[in-house]
């Protein structure tokens, strides 16, 4: 009896000792989850599933717009828009990319009605192109969101607006305007560590719908802005498809997901693994230099401007090659174009097949023929 008692409580020990390994392999794989940002279902990616029709430097022209501290470019009707830090006060300039000539010019800096407070990426400008003409919603001087009659104020002279809405949700990071009475909304938590997902009701000023959201249970460890921005993503919407994809800004994932249904929800990551968000954290902020610069929506694929940036290269401004990656909405690789030069955007003319970058470094617009209709 005494042995059987030996033997029945060397076999419980054994058990607990394994019992105690299981869960904590098991809390340290959740933990190790929580730290690598995306959606239970993840692509990973890599060059060679691309069709790779990098271009040469011989392929490009300069494009002699004169227009100088370009901060971002816009393509909608076969117009160029460029919004660039000027002392003028018109902040966005618009040439016609059939024959390069000027068309006019909006966006009034100053603290007036309909104005602004300085140039901005239109990441954060939004385009909408719909059947009533051409329109940009913005932030104006009084933080509320503005929408502007974009041919109508460079045939007069005078920004034609209308207010979009006077109340719009606080530490709003990036929107994307639905239709005339919701907006799809990013916005910064108060606790300052994670992102709010969610659809704005402009008329009844709160939000109509929270949603998802796998991504919004991600967060910093540390409650400063800063820190935040290993979190903040550049945000495109297609609108036939009802879909979001959101570009990391730091990180190396790019995430694709419906606003009204369940069905969709992706991850992909460039590399064989996504980058831990604890291991950016610890390397410090010095090596927080964007990895996605820009995106580009279109209702059959989307583009996004990848940095490649190394270790080694993150400490440096302008370190690392630009490439544009194309992705079908599926997540499925297209192709990829490797810029000869560090470029900060870009976009396409698909009606005149030109495609348009910035060469940040000499402050000019290059562009070279491009037909996205050949792979899809």
């Amino acid at each position: 009896p005494v042995n059987l008692l030996k033997r029945k409580s060397e076999k419980m020990k054994r058990d607990y000792i394994w019992l105690h390994f299981l869960i904590v392999l098991i809390i340290s794989s959740c933990s190790s989850n929580s730290l690598q940002m995306g959606f239970g279902q993840v692509s990973y990616v890599n060059d060679s599933l691309f069709v790779d029709i990098s271009a040469s430097e011989n392929q490009f022209e300069v494009v002699p717009y004169d227009v100088m501290g370009i901060l971002d470019i816009k393509i909608e009707d076969s117009l160029l828009f460029i919004s660039a830090k000027t002392e003028s006060t018109d902040l966005v300039k618009c040439f016609d990319c059939r024959n390069k000539s000027f068309v006019g010019s909006f966006m009034k800096k100053g603290r007036g009605p309909g104005e602004v407070t300085g140039c901005q990426f239109f990441d954060y400008w939004r385009f909408l192109n719909d059947e009533t003409g051409l329109f940009m919603y913005a932030k104006d001087s009084g933080l509320n969101l503005i929408k502007i009659d974009v041919k109508g104020s460079m045939e007069s002279g005078i920004t034609r607006f209308e207010m979009y809405s006077d109340s719009i949700p606080d530490m709003m990071s990036s929107f994307y305007p639905i239709d005339d009475t919701t907006l799809f909304v990013l916005s910064l938590n108060r606790n300052l560590k994670s992102f709010k997902r969610g659809i704005w009701d402009v008329r009844a000023k709160n939000y109509s719908r929270n949603f998802l959201n796998e991504l919004d249970t991600f967060q910093v460890s540390k409650d400063d802005f800063y820190s935040s921005n290993l979190l903040s993503s550049l945000v495109g919407y297609n609108k036939r498809k009802d879909l979001i994809v959101e570009a990391n800004v730091v990180m190396n994932t790019i995430h694709i997901y419906s606003l009204d249904r369940g069905d969709t929800k992706k991850t992909i990551c460039l590399g064989d693994e996504i980058w831990r968000i604890d291991e950016f954290e610890r390397k410090g902020e010095r090596y927080w230099i964007n990895t996605f610069g820009h995106i580009v929506t279109r209702d059959d694929y989307f583009a996004v401007l990848y940095h490649g940036l190394t270790d080694e290269q993150r400490s440096k401004e302008n370190g690392g090659a630009s490439i544009i990656y194309f992705f079908d909405w599926d997540g499925s690789p297209l192709q990829l174009v490797k810029l000869p030069f560090y470029s900060s955007t870009f976009d396409l003319d698909d009606s005149n097949g030109f495609l348009y970058a910035l060469d940040s470094a000499d402050d000019c617009i290059m562009r070279m023929p491009f037909h996205i209709n050949q792979i899809i």
